[in-house]
């Protein structure tokens, strides 16, 4: 996969030449418009795999990466719909596992802060809440010492207005 769009992908196939790769349209999005996605290697087989969701209805369309120009579909469900995402291995088992921010559930508390965690050799596990999230702007994972991090960079609201806006 080599490129996600809010209505579809597209994915680029060796030329029979060696030459330039062409380009095909695949995998079209036939729900909500897709507002996030990632590209990385979900379930340890060394292969990229495709998350892509919206912030307008809930599920994450998960491609499972075969080496080739032909995924596998599936959805996971999720309580709502999907805000942001960062790929990392968060737990340390060395398989990358899918944050996210959960939309349509907001409250006092926040946003929903979720994870499904990343299985190998098959698809990531069910969506678990580790926290709860004010004002989130930007959702990112990195890795220091061999360990996966993940950040959330957020903008408190104090007495009704947002410092620094």
């Amino acid at each position: 996969m080599d490129f996600v769009f809010a209505d579809g992908m597209l994915v680029s196939e060796p030329a029979p030449d060696g030459g330039k790769p062409r380009y095909l349209a695949g995998y079209p999005n036939a729900g909500a418009r897709w507002t996030v996605a990632a590209i990385a290697d979900m379930n340890g087989n060394g292969k990229s795999d495709v998350m892509a969701a919206s912030n307008a209805a809930p599920g994450i369309d998960f491609f499972n990466g075969t080496g080739t120009a032909n995924l596998i579909a599936s959805n996971l469900p999720t309580s709502g719909s999907v805000e942001q995402l960062a790929v990392g291995d968060f737990d340390g088992d060395l398989t990358n596992d899918l944050a996210f921010i959960a939309g349509g559930a907001k409250g006092r508390d926040g946003d929903p802060l979720m994870i499904a965690f990343g299985s190998v050799g098959g698809l990531p596990a069910s969506e678990v809440q580790v926290a709860r999230v004010r004002g989130t702007e930007q959702l990112s994972a990195y890795r220091q010492s061999g360990i996966g991090n993940l950040t959330v960079a957020s903008t408190e609201v104090a007495g009704g207005t947002t410092p620094g806006r």
